[in-house]
């Protein structure tokens, strides 16, 4: 491959990842690639191990001529990355660390009984999820008598909150030094110092002030139209939407949506429920990271319920 990407930000979902990715995008020494999410190495750790691809979901950049076709604009940047949810893809660690054994990778973490909500309200957006959260959730998970979440299952999306045992292999892989973690709730209240800790830590300026747009907002919509059309690929905004710069383009999709999207919020005593069944992990989170994520455990609820 003529070039291999060197920073990789990889997840989680509903974490800030597009907010995170404008951020990075916008730094004159930091190229990303123009698609975000084109999970060229998920594709090749699939063609490693010999499995065949069940997502069901298009793969445009699989191949390593279309995926370095995506870096044909790379000129004097320092750093030359890419956004995919390669958290979740098991085996993509090492495969990274193999290509490019000096790559920085960048994680974002989030409240997961938080995650796993906005994702849900994400589906509701969609029109992906009917329902209420409670059943959503009492389809995909086991409760107690008592009212505890105790197992899930295997297609579930509640996997995904266990972030210590996503970021484990990526930190054995690279080492902490080579890992940052952003906090959601940090990226939300403070774009602008998000984006000058992480270009410290790039080494690279950390004087360039980005634009922060907060995009990807979850709820239910008012006008399923209207939302389709934002959100589509083949809505019947397409062709408005390709004539606008990037930044504007998001900067209207995340004005419309905080006017059209009725936000919802997640019931106490699920918040609960899932925090108890969380902990274990936020708690091995801790150690793996350094990171301070009280404000995510149960006893932090709990106090104020």
């Amino acid at each position: 491959m003529k070039i291999v990407p060197n920073l990789y930000f990889i997840g989680g979902m509903r974490c800030g990842s597009t907010t995170l990715n404008l951020l990075l995008s916008q730094h004159p020494e930091i190229f990303m690639s123009p698609v975000k999410e084109p999970m060229y190495w998920r594709a090749e750790m699939l063609r490693a191990t010999g499995e065949t691809d069940t997502s069901g979901a298009a793969r445009p950049y699989a191949e390593p001529e279309a995926y370095e076709g995506l870096f044909d604009g790379v000129t004097t940047e320092r750093w030359i990355g890419e956004s995919s949810h390669y958290i979740y893809a098991q085996g993509t660690a090492d495969l990274i660390r193999a290509a490019s054994p000096d790559a920085r990778i960048i994680v974002s973490l989030r409240n997961p009984a938080e995650r796993l909500f906005s994702e849900f309200m994400r589906g509701v957006r969609a029109g992906h999820f009917e329902g209420e959260f409670e059943s959503f959730l009492r389809q995909n998970a086991t409760f107690s008598d008592d009212g505890r979440v105790v197992d899930f299952t295997p297609e579930s999306r509640i996997g995904k909150g266990r972030q210590a045992r996503l970021v484990k292999p990526w930190v054995e892989a690279f080492g902490v030094d080579h890992v940052h973690f952003v906090l959601f709730e940090d990226l939300e209240d403070h774009a602008a110092r998000t984006a000058v800790e992480i270009y410290r830590w790039l080494g690279v300026d950390d004087s360039f002030v980005p634009v922060a747009v907060h995009t990807q907002r979850s709820g239910v919509p008012c006008s399923r139209w209207l939302m389709k059309s934002l959100t589509t690929r083949k809505g019947p905004l397409k062709a408005v939407r390709r004539f606008l710069p990037p930044i504007l383009r998001v900067q209207v999709r995340s004005f419309v949506c905080s006017k059209t999207l009725e936000c919802k919020e997640l019931p106490l005593h699920l918040d609960l429920a899932l925090r108890r069944f969380y902990e274990p992990d936020i708690i091995e989170l801790e150690r793996l990271t350094g990171r301070n994520v009280e404000s995510s455990k149960f006893r932090a609820l709990e106090a104020v319920a």
